[in-house]
């Protein structure tokens, strides 16, 4: 699949390649040399394919942020120099690699319609966050990728969504956790 993003480039498909390296990196047991890979290959094809500065930047900073002895973290930090400063939005933040437990919350909630989730894995794994609305039906993917044990931050707007009670779920290894959130708009 891996060199099969070179062919979806050559035809001018950009968007087909970064949805093959979302899948790539969706890949349960998917080592971190290929992980980074990917995520430096979805910040170049955004970058200069799709002039898509804010994807861009994500990929580079969550390379840089989870991985930064990687040389390719290296090469993302120089691409990410000469993205335009509102290219920074607030993503996956690594903010320490100590970890507190299993845990996740989100604060505000109730919320309108931004809300910040801050959790903790304590082992190195494959992690999602995933929303739900009160029917069961997924909402959102908010993280799907292997991260390394310590503690997150990520940053959700709500904007496209009705108010209401949610429902996240953070997984990671063998450990599972459900939340209640309040969306008031």
């Amino acid at each position: 699949k891996r060199y099969m993003i070179d062919s979806y480039i050559e035809s001018q498909d950009y968007k087909g390649a970064v949805a093959l390296a979302d899948e790539i990196l969706n890949t349960k047991g998917i080592d971190q040399d290929l992980t980074c890979e990917m995520l430096y290959e979805k910040g170049i094809i955004n970058k200069f394919y799709l002039k898509n500065n804010t994807d861009a930047y994500r990929s580079f900073s969550l390379l840089t942020s989870q991985y930064p002895k990687n040389v390719l973290a290296k090469m993302a930090k120089g691409q990410m120099s000469d993205l335009p400063k509102d290219s920074e939005k607030p993503y996956l933040t690594a903010l320490s690699k100590e970890a507190d437990g299993f845990k996740c919350s989100n604060y505000p909630n109730p919320f309108n319609p931004t809300t910040r989730f801050n959790f903790s894995i304590p082992k190195d794994g494959y992690t999602e966050l995933r929303i739900y609305n009160s029917l069961g039906q997924e909402v959102k993917t908010l993280v799907s990728e292997n991260l390394s044990k310590g503690q997150y931050s990520f940053e959700w707007n709500a904007n496209n969504c009705a108010s209401g009670i949610y429902y996240y779920t953070l997984k990671s290894g063998d450990q599972v956790s459900t939340y209640k959130m309040i969306l008031m708009k």
